[in-house]
């Protein structure tokens, strides 16, 4: 709201510092980088992840429940 020239009527989140993301977004990078070179992950873990997403966590979940359920009905 207000005068688009006056600084005081934006969020200070709107107005990061441009640099600072630039260092946010290598740092986070090579950490990531370097968690899947050295194995530091486990496999069940999805979430920030390249390559990674919720519909293979839920093909997991899917197929264990199903492996469960065949389990029991063969010893029935």
């Amino acid at each position: 709201k207000g005068e688009m020239d006056d600084p005081d009527n934006y969020r200070s989140i709107n107005i990061q510092n441009p640099i600072l993301k630039i260092l946010t977004c290598l740092l986070a990078k090579r950490l990531s980088l370097y968690a899947e070179e050295q194995c530091l992950l486990p496999d069940f873990q999805f979430g920030y992840r390249k390559g990674m997403n919720t519909i293979g966590a839920t093909s997991v979940i899917h197929n264990l429940i199903k492996m469960r359920f065949k389990d029991t009905i063969n010893e029935i």
